[in-house]
């Protein structure tokens, strides 16, 4: 069995604790997710997980996982481990052993539900329907730090009731991240707009072709959400996003840390966005997608000219 020992000098409690097989990977993944950007917590960890010549093959192969994700610390100065991209042996890793590492931590009957996936050196991000959410999501986040939802399929009849209770949740007080796929949310935006467990999102997706956000309820995200840390915004796939309704992003006051911003696969033409692209939000932006939008380069000079510079 493992014996895990954090010393004061890290800047934690010390303990010593033999675990069982899954309490004792949720144990070494809960404290890499309460320091994520500690690069000598992390690879503290992945030595006291390798130097178990006992442990199972799953743990080791943990072990490997953590250890790339060091390697992406290493060096950094961001203690609070946001934002910095996987190491390319950290996503290596991932793809050749991250379901082997799931499979053997993550209880069937939550598997049965969800899709578990790792990111920043644990079990992190989790997809599954909303009703799933509901039914099971007390238990995945008692047994998991998830900081990435993604929230899929259609929900069944009463579904505004459904919403209502989704944005109630206080688990989602723990997200960083939250994707909402293929799922029509019209006038239930609502509740997205006025949830009050949403301020540390960092990441919000909206996809949805022609059922994800109708005209009348993305003018009311626009004009009437308040997301304080949002980095990244995505509302790919939204028929219902048009220039006018994009122009009043140029007036937005909700969206003050915004750098990324995805409007692909939308009905934007670029005949009346000269309020955004010279808005202060524009100005903001590290990242502008507009993918498979019919825009006329030539009416929008400063879009081609953003572009180019990147």
């Amino acid at each position: 069995m493992l014996k895990l020992a954090l010393f004061s000098w890290l800047g934690v409690s010390a303990i010593s604790v033999a675990f069982p097989l899954n309490e004792r990977c949720r144990s070494l993944i809960a404290l890499v997710a309460e320091n994520p950007g500690r690069f000598e917590i992390v690879e503290h960890l992945a030595q006291q997980l390798e130097a178990d010549l006992d442990a199972e093959p799953a743990l080791h192969r943990l072990a490997e996982v953590i250890r790339g994700r060091s390697e992406a610390l290493r060096g950094t100065s961001n203690v609070n481990g946001k934002d910095i991209p996987m190491s390319e042996t950290e996503s290596r890793l991932i793809l050749r052993y991250g379901d082997d590492i799931v499979q053997a931590i993550v209880p069937k009957r939550l598997r049965d539900v969800a899709i578990f996936r790792i990111r920043e050196g644990y079990i992190s991000e989790v997809e599954l329907s909303l009703t799933h959410f509901l039914s099971h999501g007390q238990q995945i986040f008692a047994a998991f730090p998830i900081k990435h939802l993604r929230v899929t399929s259609q929900f069944p009849t009463g579904g505004k009731a459904l919403w209502a209770s989704f944005f109630e949740s206080r688990l989602l007080a723990q997200l960083t991240s939250l994707s909402i796929i293929n799922i029509e949310i019209g006038k239930r935006v609502e509740h997205l707009i006025n949830s009050p467990h949403l301020e540390n999102l960092r990441s919000l997706s909206i996809t949805g072709g022609f059922n994800g956000l109708q005209v009348r309820s993305l003018v009311r995200f626009i004009l009437e959400s308040r997301f304080p840390a949002l980095h990244s915004l995505e509302l790919l796939g939204n028929s219902a996003i048009g220039d006018k309704e994009v122009s009043l992003l140029a007036g937005a006051k909700g969206f003050p840390s915004l750098r990324y911003l995805d409007l692909s696969h939308s009905s934007v033409y670029g005949l009346d966005l000269r309020a955004l692209t010279e808005s202060s939000l524009f100005d903001s932006l590290i990242s502008l997608r507009m993918r498979e939008c019919m825009i006329e380069p030539l009416r929008l000079p400063r879009v081609v000219g953003f572009f180019s510079s990147l």
